[in-house]
């Protein structure tokens, strides 16, 4: 079994739409073999939450009259990873070349969306 130690965490906005777009990357290294990296990254964007019970009428309808925004940080690693070893340990040299392919990818992700 794998056990994996977090040594970096990063953020950095991106602008998608004329929005800035808080990206959060995490970098974890093996703590029983060196230079094996995995990843998680996180966009956060606002969500309008709307609490069920607080949104509940006096006959079981949905009002959904009462809500709140909050940030909340999703998790996009598949969607930018170039391998499913992001996930489980990859080996590089150095935590700041997995960070830069990881930052890259991140880059290139949201250029997409950009295209559409």
């Amino acid at each position: 079994m794998r056990i994996f130690r977090l040594i970096g965490s990063y953020e950095f906005f991106v602008e998608l739409s004329n929005e800035k777009k808080l990206v959060r990357i995490e970098i974890f290294e093996d703590i029983n073999e060196n230079f094996v990296f995995r990843t998680r990254v996180w966009l956060q964007n606002i969500y309008n939450l709307y609490p069920t019970m607080l949104n509940l009428g006096q006959n079981a309808e949905y009002l959904k009259q009462l809500y709140s925004s909050e940030h909340l940080n999703v998790e996009i690693t598949l969607s930018i990873a170039d391998s499913p070893e992001w996930l489980t340990g990859i080996s590089f040299d150095c935590e700041k070349e997995f960070f830069d392919i990881v930052r890259s990818n991140v880059m290139a992700f949201f250029e997409r969306f950009e295209r559409i």
